[in-house]
C-alpha cells in the first residue's frame, strides 16, 4: 500500500480498529475547502500511480486507488445549539 499523495515511495500498513474501522496507518490527509481542491488532489494521485504496458493494454494500471472524502458541516441554530454532520465517500 502506497500513499499516492506523498510520492508513493514507501509501503504503508493496513490496520483495523473497533471504533475507527479499516484505515491505512501513516497515510497523508489534506483539508480542502472547494471542489477544485478535491480535483487537484485526485489529479496528483493519478499522476503518481504506477502503470506499465501489457500485451492487451498499453497503459495497464499496476494499482487500484482509494479516494476517501469526508465532508463535515456545522450549523448553529437560532437557539444557539450547534450541530455537526459528517458524510464519507469512498471511491475505488
Amino acid at each position: 500500500i502506497y500513499d499516492l499523495l506523498d510520492g508513493g515511495s514507501y509501503s504503508l500498513s493496513l490496520r483495523e480498529e473497533k471504533t475507527r474501522g479499516v484505515y491505512v496507518e501513516g497515510v497523508t490527509e489534506h483539508e480542502v475547502t472547494s471542489s477544485q481542491d478535491c480535483h487537484d488532489l485526485l489529479q496528483k494521485g493519478i499522476m503518481n500511480r504506477r502503470v506499465g504496458e501489457t500485451a492487451m493494454n498499453r497503459e495497464s494500471s499496476r494499482s487500484h486507488s482509494v479516494y476517501k472524502l469526508t465532508i463535515q458541516s456545522t450549523h448553529t441554530g437560532e437557539d444557539g445549539i450547534q450541530t455537526e454532520r459528517f458524510s464519507q465517500f469512498n471511491m475505488i
